[in-house]
This record gives C-alpha cells, structure tokens and sequence, in this order.
C-alpha cells in the first residue's frame, strides 16, 4: 500500500498503472504520480487510467492507443485528475474527471464518449467488442492511411477478437465463417475485394468493412450495423 506525502495510505493505488497519449511524461508528472503510488506505462494493454487531454491545449485524439483504451478501461481521463490528486494526496474518484465534454472531436468522429464509456463497461462483461470475432486485413490496408501492422493486430486483440491471414481461410470450420470480419482500404482498393476466397468469406459474413467503420465501432464501442 503507497504512502501518500501526508503519509496517507493510499489504497489500491499499487493497481493503477497510468499512461499519457500525446502529453509529455514530464519528470514533474512522474514525481507526482509517483508520489501517489501510481505506476506509469506506455503499454495501453495494461493501463488502467488514460490521460490524453489536459482540457486545454492537448486534446483527445483518435490514435491506435487511444482506441486500446476505450476497449480495455472507461478511465479516460482529463489531467485534473493527477494534479487534483495529487493536491489532495489521495486518487480522487475518476468519475469527476472523464473526458467527456471535448465535444469538437465527437463531432469529428461521430461519437460521444460518455456513452462510448458506457458501451464499452458492457462489451467488456462480454469478452469485449470482437468477442468471437476474426478479423482478416486485406493486403495494402496497414499503413495506408490506417496504423501499421502492429497497431492494428493490438486494437483487435484489446477488443476480444483475433487477427487471421489469408492462409487461414482454409482452415476456418463452416460454422465459424460468418464470425469474420474482412477488413479493406477506405476507399477499398480493386485488389482487396476482387480475391475469390476472400470475397465469398466477406459475403458468407457481414461482407467487406472499411478500416473507417472499424475506427468507427471502436469509439463506439458497438459494432454499426451488425
């Protein structure tokens, strides 16, 4: 259990593990949350509070951590929270603190968070969004105007689903075909949709989807249309 610097006990802060999107982990910021009992990372697989606003100049934007995020904890937070806690010398309770009133960026990804939030407690009690889901990225989709490779595989993972590769169409049982999800360009390029196996496993299921709709049942946290 952390020792506050009042000497407060704070308890289960041994469990909280922070990470910044797009702010600075200044060394004033470090040793404020130190100073909590609050440990820091880089890893949005393990955090459990995400700050990617302070409200003012740094604002939330939709990148590959943030949309980890949203899949694997509703403590998105403005940075108030650190410095609020860190005045009183306990963890304030979070719910003060959501992001939820950056109204320009719900606008531009037609979301609202504070039902994302909600959205993504229950799909999280169902094994998360993709829950049972594969999830097959055709060929050109990472890094053209989508995350690279690494980032895409790390959204799907947070969300519950699996990534497969073309090579395990062939392996998929009959019963599991509608459960995958054939992922495009947006706009899909000729070459991703004109694959005959391919093609018929996006047909037999929901048909082909674009990373935008993708990014677009993440911030949700529901999958549109399905």
């Amino acid at each position: 259990m952390a020792i506050g610097r009042a000497g407060t006990e704070l308890s289960g802060a041994k469990n909280v593990h922070l990470m910044f999107i797009g702010i600075p982990s200044t060394d004033r910021l470090k040793v404020m949350a130190m100073s909590l009992g609050i440990n820091i990372t880089d890893d949005p697989m393990t955090a459990t509070h995400i700050i990617p606003s302070d409200g003012k100049r740094q604002l939330l934007r939709r990148t590959p951590k943030l949309m980890v995020s949203l899949c694997r904890t509703s403590n998105i937070l403005y940075m108030d929270w650190l410095l609020m806690s860190y005045k009183e010398h306990k963890l304030l309770d979070c719910h003060r603190y959501l992001v939820v009133n950056d109204h320009a960026v719900e606008k531009q990804h037609s979301f609202c968070m504070k039902q994302t939030l909600k959205e993504g407690k229950e799909r999280r009690k169902e094994g998360g969004l993709l829950a049972s889901w594969q999830v097959l990225f055709c060929e050109g989709v990472a890094g053209n105007k989508a995350p690279k490779e690494e980032d895409l595989n790390m959204i799907v993972q947070a969300a519950g689903g699996s990534v497969i590769k073309r090579s395990d169409l062939l392996l998929q049982e009959e019963e599991n075909i509608n459960k995958v999800l054939v992922i495009t360009s947006d706009p899909a390029h000729s070459y991703q949709i004109s694959d005959w196996n391919i093609a018929k496993i996006a047909n037999d299921g929901p048909g082909f989807r674009t990373t935008s709709w993708l990014f677009g049942s993440i911030m949700l946290q529901k999958l549109i249309d399905i």
